[in-house]
């Protein structure tokens, strides 16, 4: 564009290649320095104007690039692209879990220890960035963001075919009803637990915590349930006195009371958290026992879970045990062991293993079993 001059002061000008390599060391501000020839004054005003303005250019890249990487917008894009690749990847059965308040962290927990895989979602970040810090056994996605939106609960995996449920546990009353809605709409498959609050089956008689300690006169049984520790204590503490035989199930709001309702000793101690996590823990784990207890509320319902006991069982037949944990073990046992099996139909002891039968040594005691979780 600018010619310049040779030696003798005849005009040169430089070859595109030339050209391309003097400005690629000089707008990457390497300053390699090498020139085929002395630039002239026009050339050089030109070379100015060209090294200030591509300065000026890589600037505001350069701005422009850190301040798109510090927008929460863009943060959260990122944020959720990986959060879907996480769910992806997830190759076995999972729990979608709104809320991880105190309820949906304990919860969490309890699957974590059996085994269990979930994918977390929650309206405060900084509830999901507690996954991080509680040191699960899985790697446990979570997500910010709203659970009245239904497009959420999509990249949180509820279409995957190895979502096998969701459990609302949030502290609002409309995002839980909002989420087993959308549920029960876009996918009727997986279970859907809301937050548990089964109906009374006792006549009950609610009283005013601020009236003071209400009349149990009659009553078998009294639930202190108010906001105050100290007030369910004081309730409590009444009814014992003025009725000895009654049934007392005092609630606990603060864990740093705990010391002074063991002191006092109810029949029963409650935090509602807890009960909320331990009932969707049982219809997670043992959906089958729950339907067993229906049936026992409402006897005059079509299925039968008491056989005769002449009846043999057939394949396919589901067994609900109720027992402790000592008894399940022995228990599963006879599930294992033909030798077990044996002894408990006909009481005669037979070897447990191929090659002690077969030397007809002596037979000891049947075989234990290891007590399942």
């Amino acid at each position: 564009m600018i010619p310049g001059q040779d030696a003798d002061g005849n005009p040169a000008h430089m070859s595109i290649f030339d050209a391309f390599y003097f400005m690629s060391y000089t707008a990457t501000t390497i300053g390699f320095g090498e020139l085929a020839a002395a630039f002239t004054i026009p050339q050089r005003m030109w070379v100015t104007a060209a090294i200030y303005s591509q300065v000026i250019g890589w600037a505001y890249s350069i701005g422009t690039l850190f301040s798109l990487l510090q927008d929460p917008s863009f943060q959260d894009a990122i944020a959720t692209g990986r959060f879907r690749r996480r769910v992806r990847r997830l190759s076995e059965p999972f729990l979608i879990v709104a809320g991880y308040g105190q309820a949906g962290r304990r919860l969490c927990r309890e699957l974590d220890a059996l085994g269990r895989r979930m994918v977390v979602v929650d309206a405060q970040d900084a509830r999901v960035e507690k996954l991080a810090a509680d040191q699960l056994a899985s790697d446990v996605p979570g997500i910010e963001g709203d659970v009245h939106n239904p497009a959420l609960l999509g990249p949180a995996g509820l279409g995957s075919r190895h979502c096998e449920g969701v459990v609302t546990l949030t502290n609002d009353g409309d995002a839980n009803l909002a989420v087993v809605m959308t549920v029960n709409l876009l996918r009727p498959g997986p279970v859907g637990v809301d937050d548990p609050s089964p109906g009374a089956t006792l006549d009950v008689t609610l009283a005013d915590a601020a009236a003071g300690a209400p009349d149990t006169t009659g009553a078998v049984g009294l639930v202190a349930g108010a906001e105050l520790d100290t007030t369910n204590l004081s309730i409590a503490a009444h009814a014992r006195l003025a009725n000895p035989e009654i049934f007392l199930s005092v609630r606990q709001h603060h864990h740093s009371n705990a010391p002074l309702l063991a002191a006092f000793n109810p029949d029963a101690i409650f935090v509602p958290n807890d009960l909320v996590v331990m009932e969707a823990l049982a219809r997670i784990i043992t959906p089958v026992y729950w339907s067993f207890v229906d049936h026992m509320l409402r006897p005059d319902d079509a299925n039968t879970f008491v056989k005769d006991d002449d009846e043999p069982l057939r394949a396919g037949d589901i067994l609900v045990v109720a027992a402790r944990r000592a008894g399940l073990g022995i228990l599963t046992t006879t599930l294992y062991y033909d030798s077990a099996v044996e002894y408990v139909a006909t009481g005669h002891e037979v070897a447990s293993t191929w090659a002690w039968r077969k030397l007809g040594l002596p037979t000891g005691a049947a075989p234990s079993a290891r007590t399942p979780r």
